[in-house]
Formats: C-alpha cells, structure tokens, sequence
C-alpha cells in the first residue's frame, strides 16, 4: 500500500461524516489508476453507502466507468443508474450522457449480432 492509500485509508477509519466518503473516493481512483479494480470497488461502495450527498453520486459514477471497463454492463448500468436518481447537478448528468453512450453500445453490437456483446462495451 502506497503512502496516499494509507494517508486515505486513516480518513477513512475516523468515520468522519464529510471526509470519510471523500477519502473512499479518492482511494477508489487511486486503486483503479493502480488497476486494482477489487479494491476500487470496495472504495467506490464505502464511498456509496455513506449516503454522502456529493460523494455517493461521484463514487457512482466512477463504479460505472470501471464496471464499464470490466465488461459488465449490467453493474456498470446499476451504477450509472444510482448517480442519475441523486440528483446530483454534476454527477447525475454525466451519468445519464455515459449510460446513453452504454446502451448506445449496446444496441450496436446487438444489430451487428456480436454474440458476447457486454464484453465488447470497454472496447
């Protein structure tokens, strides 16, 4: 672990309500930048579940793209989904322009009669 992912990861044990799910952001990015996708997720979804009003929607979002990236449509969809329903006047509308271009994706490799379609969608 990384002197950043540790600083990170102490915020996140104090379980402050503001910074917490900011630093679960941050180590989420980190992870994902580092290709420890396992662990990105686990951070994106501490991130997620603290309700946080700005964090909850970013940590979407970015779960989205790295599940997007990984093939697996339906959880990236879920994510996306989750930042459009917050509200979120930053997060939310990228997150609807990203799971239109998914399904957009989607219905392409659909007409051309791709037969493993969600694996093609990080491509």
């Amino acid at each position: 672990m990384t002197a950043g992912m540790l600083a990170w990861q102490l915020v996140i044990d104090s379980g402050h309500a503001d910074q917490a799910p900011k630093a679960a952001s941050n180590l989420g990015m980190l992870r994902a930048d580092q290709g420890d996708v396992d662990g990105a997720a686990a951070a994106y979804q501490l991130a997620i579940d603290s309700g946080h009003a700005d964090e909850t929607p970013r940590a979407a979002f970015n779960l989205g793209l790295l599940r997007e990236q990984q093939g697996d449509v339906d959880s990236a969809a879920a994510a996306y989904q989750l930042a459009i329903d917050s509200g979120h006047a930053e997060h939310a509308p990228r997150a609807a322009f990203q799971l239109g271009l998914l399904r957009e994706k989607q219905g392409e490799r659909r007409r051309r009669g791709s037969p493993n379609h969600d694996a093609d969608v990080g491509t």
